[in-house]
């Protein structure tokens, strides 16, 4: 079981000024109102006695959210160490548009990485460039801090292959989604490779990166995806128990 950390007090403060300066993506939540949204703190201030967060507007956050000092709302995102963190928090103002929400008095940290660590749906593929090259990879999982996958058609290929030995970074690194209808690419400005062996009994080339650089709209396009196949898998699941 996930041991839960308390940041509380002055460290809140400092939390959020690293959310701010990193643009760390945020999952607002609003239960009562089946409202989900990614977000980013744009800006922090002080009124009166109490401190403020501004937020980068959601889609339809205003026409949901008339009543912003009644209805709890639940944030949710993961840190530098691939922590899960949340917090929940009532009351804030809307002025012209923009939306200041009251900074919460604590917010709990998991370190619960497998969590956060989607099976990737089949046909998810992963492309690297290495000395002109293009390499395919098939995703075997992936988070928004890094992706596991294997190495096609390398099992029979090159022993001398560069690709098979490379510890390195990557630059722009694709990641393709399988889809019929939409085009599911996710681009990543640069990746290290964190291990990388051969899969002792199925002989595969196996490949662990980690995710250095991404910019926010697709960092963005990357969380909506990883819950958007994270919800499709639950509804599967829902059903086979039926």
């Amino acid at each position: 079981m996930a041991q839960t950390e308390k940041i509380a007090g002055q460290q809140i403060l400092l939390l959020f000024e690293k959310l701010r300066h990193n643009g760390t993506i945020l999952r607002l939540q609003m239960p009562q109102k089946d409202y989900s949204q990614l977000t980013r703190v744009l800006d922090l201030r002080k009124r009166r006695k109490d401190t403020f967060f501004l937020i980068d507007y959601p889609a339809g956050f205003l026409e949901t959210h008339a009543d912003i000092d009644m209805c709890p709302i639940d944030f949710e995102f993961t840190d530098k160490d691939n922590g899960n963190c949340f917090f929940s928090t009532r009351g804030g103002e809307i002025i012209d548009s923009n939306i200041w929400i009251k900074l919460p008095r604590i917010v709990r940290r998991e370190q619960r990485r497998k969590l956060y660590r989607l099976t990737a749906p089949s046909g998810t593929k992963l492309y690297v460039n290495l000395h002109s090259k293009r390499y395919e990879l098939k995703v075997i999982d992936i988070s928004l801090g890094g992706s596991l996958g294997v190495l096609a058609g390398i099992q029979h290929g090159d022993p001398q292959d560069p690709i098979l030995s490379y510890i390195g970074i990557f630059e722009d690194v694709e990641i393709i989604f399988p889809s019929e209808e939409e085009n599911l690419k996710v681009t990543i400005r640069s990746a290290k490779v964190k291990r990388l062996g051969q899969n002792p009994l199925t002989k595969q080339h196996e490949y662990a990166l980690q995710f250095l650089e991404i910019d926010q709209i697709q960092a963005k396009i990357l969380t909506d995806l990883i819950y958007r196949f994270q919800r499709e898998f639950l509804r599967n699941r829902l059903r086979l128990n039926l």
